[in-house]
């Protein structure tokens, strides 16, 4: 049997490539499994590019409350969420319906002063004048 007598470095930006191949095949619980045993044995840690990508990657497979927690997980860590960020996140929750989550990401971007995309900028205007509807 193969036995290896030596740790090949692993780089941040290969767990980005097994989180979107993961993904893609539908097997994000497997990938994500992958990608902490990697991040254990390399001693990894995650920057915002490998964050994003498990971010779209649980959005992609219906996964978005696990992608909030992630979100979280992510600002703990150090790491700052951009507008791409936000932007998959709204649009996930947007997709599902979330409108509390959506306004909740909204405040979070005006807290933190991240600018919003044309994207982001139409699901948070949508939201917001639903809640004043519902409101009224």
């Amino acid at each position: 049997p193969f036995t290896h007598t030596h740790t090949v470095p692993l780089a941040a930006r290969s767990l980005e490539k097994i989180l979107a191949c993961a993904g893609k095949a539908e097997h994000w619980e497997e990938g994500l499994r992958l990608m902490n045993t990697l991040c254990e044995l390399h001693e990894i840690t995650l920057d915002a590019r490998v964050y994003n990508s498990l971010i779209l990657t649980l959005c992609n497979n219906g996964q978005v409350k696990v992608a909030l927690r992630c979100l979280e997980e992510m600002q703990q860590s150090g790491n700052r969420a951009s507008s791409f960020t936000y932007t998959i996140l709204l649009k996930a929750c947007d997709k599902e319906g979330f409108e509390e989550e959506i306004l909740s990401l909204g405040e979070q971007m005006k807290r933190r002063k991240v600018v919003p995309n044309q994207v982001a900028k139409k699901i948070l205007k949508r939201s917001r004048k639903s809640q004043a509807t519902s409101s009224a």
